[in-house]
C-alpha cells in the first residue's frame, strides 16, 4: 500500500515539474519578445532621431544658401527641434526659430495657402518679407549655432 501511494505521489510531483517547465518557458519566450519589442522600439526611436537631424542639417543648409527662404526654414526647424529636443528653444540663440514661427501662425499653410486669393498671398508675403528683413541677422547667427550644436548625440 504505501508503494501505491509513493507512486501516486511521484506522478503528482512528475505532472508538476511539466507544469513548472511549461510555465517557465512561456516565462523565457514572454521575456524574449518583450526584450526584441523594446530592442525594436528603440532603433526605431533612433532612426526617427537621426531622420530630424538629418532633416534639421539640410533645412538650415538650404537656408544658409538661400535654397529656402528664411521664414520657412524657420517654421520647419521649429517644429522639427520640438520633436527632437523641446528644451533647445528655450535657449537665447535659438528662440529666433521659435518667435518667427509664433509671428507666422497666422499665415496659412499648405492647402489653405493655396486657397488663398493673390490678394490675400501677396498681404501674407508683405508680412514674410519684413520678418525675413527683421531677423535676417538673427536667424543666420541661429543657422551658425545651430550647425555647431551637436543634434547627434542627443539621446
Amino acid at each position: 500500500m504505501i508503494y501505491f501511494f509513493i507512486f501516486i505521489g511521484l506522478i503528482v510531483i512528475a505532472g508538476l515539474l511539466v507544469f513548472i517547465f511549461k510555465h517557465l518557458a512561456k516565462q523565457k519566450q514572454f521575456k524574449f519578445e518583450q526584450e526584441a519589442a523594446a530592442r525594436k522600439h528603440r532603433e526605431e526611436a533612433q532612426q526617427h532621431r537621426q531622420y530630424l537631424v538629418d532633416s534639421i542639417r539640410i533645412l538650415s543648409q538650404g537656408m544658409v544658401k538661400e535654397e529656402l527662404r528664411l521664414t520657412e526654414g524657420c517654421i520647419r526647424i521649429k517644429v522639427l527641434i520640438d520633436n527632437l529636443v523641446p528644451h533647445l528653444l528655450t535657449d537665447a540663440k535659438f528662440m529666433v526659430f521659435n518667435h518667427v514661427y509664433n509671428e507666422t501662425a497666422h499665415i496659412p499653410r499648405l492647402k489653405e495657402w493655396k486657397a488663398l486669393t493673390a490678394d490675400e498671398r501677396r498681404e501674407h508675403e508683405v508680412t514674410l518679407e519684413r520678418l525675413e528683413t527683421e531677423f535676417k541677422d538673427d536667424i543666420h547667427e541661429a543657422l551658425a549655432e545651430l550647425n555647431r550644436y551637436p543634434l547627434e548625440q542627443i539621446h
